[in-house]
């Protein structure tokens, strides 16, 4: 049996009690995957937030860009999101360039993948801020990508 008078009061909204620790505020993608021509803006407000939509949505796109700016490029593994993706199923190249789906040309020949963009052309934006609101501190992540012909 527990004792309730030794519990800790609920947090309330004139309480000073905050987060510990960076928390994203801001994600925002230019030309990263089929997320295309404008600014995406996911505004999380430093609070939890819960990715949800239809297959094929971009929940896992958005994931796979915040993957970009924290991890480095030799232990990032794309789609991780998905549940048992395949190592290679996605890749910068696929996000930079926009894959959205294949198509064969006859039913003997190999799908070829489709692309939003072309290499040379526009660059993928990615960019992040966390804010520590115990420290009032921010750092703000941001990358720009693109494919040289």
């Amino acid at each position: 049996m527990s004792n309730l008078n030794s519990m800790p009061a609920p947090a309330t909204a004139s309480s000073s009690c905050v987060p510990p620790g960076f928390r994203l505020h801001r994600l925002e993608v230019r030309n990263w995957g089929t997320f295309h021509e404008h600014i995406h803006i996911l505004d999380a407000g430093g609070r939890t937030a819960l990715l949800i939509g239809e297959n094929g949505s971009g929940k896992s796109t958005l994931v796979d860009a915040l993957l970009t700016l924290l991890v480095p490029r030799a232990k990032r593994n794309y789609n991780l999101s998905a549940g048992g993706a395949k190592k290679k199923e996605r890749d910068e190249k696929t996000y930079v360039l926009g894959a959205y789906g294949s198509q064969s040309e006859t039913e003997e020949s190999r799908a070829q993948t489709k692309f939003l963009r072309r290499t040379g052309g526009q660059p993928s934006i990615l960019l992040a801020c966390f804010v520590n609101a115990a420290t009032c501190e921010a750092v703000s992540l941001a990358q720009i990508l693109w494919l040289q012909e």
